[in-house]
This record gives structure tokens, sequence and C-alpha cells, in this order.
């Protein structure tokens, strides 16, 4: 099949992506930013249709989920910085979540069931943490390419304890899963 390599492209994609959205990131200059906003919805986008495609064809690799997360953890580490450039977070709240990120990505490589045996609750706290990093993003992006302030003082300690919960949850369950995993490979 020609489209074999398409997925895996898609995926591989985001990473330079990810890289460039940092390089770019300026809320200044109008053009920047609107770049910055085109590099998100292009990496959002392959995101999205690296693994439709993938089971659409029935061309689903493991080479391929690995990848897929590999991609992920590259834009969820460009989001970070660009959030600590912008002031949300500081530097060792970021570094946690990085560490998290570097976690993840560890489980999900040395775990060969970790997508299949997960429980439906695991699944989508994965992917609603993904989906509220990926919105602070874009409300981040919006606020600082329209000048809007957010009349709300404690926006961004809400923003960092969300995560911060959020967070802590996650290392529970990923800890859990590193150790069985970690067990299976001694």
């Amino acid at each position: 099949m020609q489209l074999r390599w398409l997925p895996n492209a898609l995926s591989v994609t985001r990473v330079p992506a990810s890289l460039s959205l940092i390089a770019v990131y300026d809320p200044h200059p109008s053009l920047r930013l609107w770049f910055a906003v085109s590099l998100v919805i292009t990496i959002l986008i392959s995101d999205v249709l690296d693994g439709a495609i993938a089971r659409r064809y029935a061309i689903q690799s493991k080479y391929g989920y690995v990848l897929d997360g590999w991609s992920d953890r590259a834009f969820h580490i460009a989001i970070y910085l660009i959030l600590f450039e912008q002031g949300l977070f500081g530097v060792c709240f970021v570094w946690g979540l990085v560490f998290r990120e570097v976690t993840v990505y560890a489980v999900r490589a040395s775990d060969s069931t970790w997508h299949s045996t997960q429980t439906t609750g695991e699944r989508a706290l994965s992917k609603s943490y993904a989906l509220v990093v990926r919105l602070i993003l874009l409300v981040e992006i919006f606020r600082a390419g329209t000048q809007w302030q957010i009349q709300f003082p404690a926006y961004s300690q809400i923003v960092v304890a969300v995560l911060c919960v959020w967070n802590l949850t996650s290392y529970a369950q990923l800890s859990r899963r590193f150790i069985i995993s970690w067990r299976r490979m001694a």
C-alpha cells in the first residue's frame, strides 16, 4: 500500500514543527503570532490524522505508536516552554511537567501492553490532559495576540493547580505502570 509511510511521516513532522513553534512564537509581531497559530493548527491536525489514517487503512504498527507518543511529547514540551516564557509557569513547575512527559514516554516505550491494557479512566485522563494543555496554549496565544487581560486575578494559579492535580494523578498511575513493566523486564 502506498500510504504505509504517511502516518509515520505525519507523526515525525510534529517534532520539527514543535521546535519551530518555540523559535517563532512571539505575541507582539502579529506575523510571527499568526505563523505560530498556523503551526499549532498543523500540529493538531497531524496528530489526529496520523492515527486515523493508520486505523482506516489497517497499517498501525508498534513503531508508529511509539513515534506518535514521541511527537506528542515534543509538542507538549514546546507548550510548557512557551507558557514558561509567557510567565504563566515557573521553572520548577515546568521541570515537573517535562519530567511527566519523560515518564509517560518511558512507560509507553517499555510496556508493550500499555495501550491495550489501559483502563477507560486511564485513557480518559491521558486524552483530557493533552486536551487541557493544548487549550491552555490556545487561550494564551489568543490572550497575547489580542492584548486581552483576563480579569480574573487567580487565573494563573488555577491553571497551575489544575495541571498540578492532573500531574499528580498521572504520576500515580505512571509509577504503578512503570514498576510493573520494570518487573517484567527484570
